[in-house]
C-alpha cells in the first residue's frame, strides 16, 4: 500500500504547477506527472524490473516528455492556439478550493493510469504475452499521436484557417487523441493477467476509463469548434460525412449531434 501512496504523492508533485495557472492542471501537470510515475515506478519497483516492465516505464515517460515538449512548442510558436487557450483558461479561472479539488482529482487520474505497470511490479509477475501485447500497442498509441500532432502542426503554419485533412486525418478527424486512447489502453492490456482481486481491476479500470472518457469529451469540444469556425465550408462538409470522428472503419462521425 506504501508504494501506490508514493505514486499518489509523485502524481501530487506533478500537477502542483496547475497552481500557477489552472490551465496546466492538464497540460504540463498531465505531462510532468505521467514523467515523474515512469520514474517512480522504475525506483520504487526496482528490484521487481523486467524487461517489459522497463519497457513501459520508458513508453510512459518518452510520451510525457514527448507531449510536454510539444505543447510549449505549440504554445510559444502559435498565436492563434495561445490565443484560444488564454479565452478557455479565462472562462474556467478556478479559486483556491477548486484548485485544489483538480490538483487531487488530476493526480488520482493521473497515477491510475500508470497503475497497471505498478500492479505488475508489485506482484512480481513475469513477462507474459499481455504485456507484449500492451507494449505493442502503447508504442502504436505513441507513434500515432506523435505524427498527428507533427502533422497538424505542421499543416497549420502552411494554412492557419483550414482543416487539416491530410496524413492521419484522412483515416480519423482526431488521429491524436486516439493515440492518447491507445498509449493507455496498451498499459491496460499489458496487466490484465496479473490484476488481483476487484481493487486492482477497479483501480486499473477506472484509469482507462477517465483518459478515455476525457479524450472523447475533447473530441466533442474540438469538433464543436471546429463546426462554428468551418460549418459553411463544402469542403468541410464533405470531410467530416466521410471521415470517422475517432475509430478507424467505424462510421461514427460526430458526437456532437
Amino acid at each position: 500500500m506504501i508504494e501506490y501512496l508514493y505514486l499518489l504523492a509523485t502524481a501530487l508533485i506533478g500537477t502542483s504547477i496547475g497552481f500557477i495557472q489552472s490551465k496546466y492542471f492538464v497540460t504540463y501537470g498531465y505531462t510532468g506527472s505521467i514523467v515523474l510515475l515512469g520514474l517512480a515506478n522504475l525506483i520504487i519497483f526496482r528490484h521487481n524490473l523486467t524487461i517489459y516492465t522497463t519497457i513501459l516505464s520508458i513508453l510512459v515517460i518518452l510520451h510525457g516528455l514527448r507531449l510536454g515538449s510539444f505543447i510549449f512548442i505549440r504554445n510559444k510558436n502559435s498565436s492563434t492556439y495561445r490565443r484560444q487557450i488564454d479565452e478557455d483558461d479565462e472562462k474556467r479561472k478556478a479559486n483556491f478550493m477548486m484548485s485544489l479539488t483538480l490538483w487531487v482529482s488530476c493526480a488520482l487520474i493521473y497515477s491510475f493510469e500508470v497503475i497497471p505497470i505498478s500492479y505488475r511490479l508489485k506482484n512480481e509477475n513475469k513477462d507474459d504475452i499481455c504485456a507484449l501485447i500492451g507494449i505493442i500497442i502503447t508504442a502504436m498509441g505513441l507513434i500515432m499521436e506523435s505524427l498527428a500532432d507533427s502533422q497538424k502542426y505542421n499543416f497549420k503554419k502552411r494554412s492557419p484557417n483550414r482543416f487539416c485533412d491530410t496524413g492521419l486525418f484522412t483515416v480519423v478527424r482526431f488521429p491524436n487523441y486516439l493515440g492518447e486512447i491507445l498509449i493507455w489502453f496498451g498499459l491496460f492490456i499489458s496487466g490484465m493477467t496479473i490484476y488481483q482481486g476487484i481493487l486492482q481491476w477497479a483501480g486499473a479500470t477506472f484509469g482507462f476509463l477517465a483518459i478515455g472518457s476525457t479524450m472523447y469529451f475533447a473530441a466533442v469540444s474540438l469538433e464543436k469548434r471546429q463546426n462554428q469556425n468551418y460549418g459553411d465550408n463544402k469542403e468541410y462538409q464533405e470531410y467530416i460525412h466521410k471521415t470517422p470522428i475517432l475509430i478507424p472503419f467505424l462510421p461514427i462521425y460526430s458526437f456532437s449531434k
